[in-house]
């Protein structure tokens, strides 16, 4: 369902099929779809991408598509362990987060971000408001910031600093 609209149910295109897959199929389940007109504006980068570097590029390689779905599902497992072990450093509960210090100081930067990724969404449940700067900057006073730190982040979130917990 979408958001306001609880009479409208939004079904958005499988990244693996085609245009063409993806309306025959509408097409012979009786489904009816909606292009949205800006899908041909060149005023968004997505559809600059999808409609000229695209094509250019699938005249170098006709396999660019299957490329590119191997590259996503590469991405998408590794994706996959990177959070199940970062979300050992994250405990939440009664509305608050904690992580490990001491873990995250023996992580490398990319998998500290993930835990304190994962410890923010777990707090507001949606992460928009939080830039690669906050993620930083949170990161810096959770591993190498004093105790009895405080950080106040966007969104009314703060975060403070225990002697082994980060929270």
């Amino acid at each position: 369902p979408a958001a306001g609209h609880d009479d409208l149910t939004l079904v958005r295109p499988l990244l693996r099929l085609s245009r063409r897959d993806t309306e025959a199929y509408c097409l012979a389940a009786g489904a009816s779809y909606v292009e949205d007109v800006s899908n041909r504006s060149r005023a968004f980068l997505r559809n600059r991408v999808r409609n000229e570097a695209l094509p250019y590029l699938r005249q170098y390689n006709r396999r660019l598509d299957a490329a590119l779905n191997r590259l996503a599902d590469a991405a998408r497992s590794d994706l996959a362990y990177i959070e199940s072990v970062a979300a050992q450093a994250v405990e939440s509960k009664g509305g608050r987060a904690a992580v490990s210090r001491a873990r995250l100081r023996g992580w490398p930067p990319s998998l500290r971000r993930h835990a304190l990724r994962l410890a923010l969404l777990s707090l507001v449940g949606d992460i928009q408001g939080f830039s690669e700067r906050h993620l930083k900057a949170l990161e810096a006073a959770a591993v190498g910031g004093r105790t009895g730190a405080r950080l106040d982040l966007a969104t009314q979130v703060a975060a403070n600093n225990d002697y082994e917990i980060a929270h």
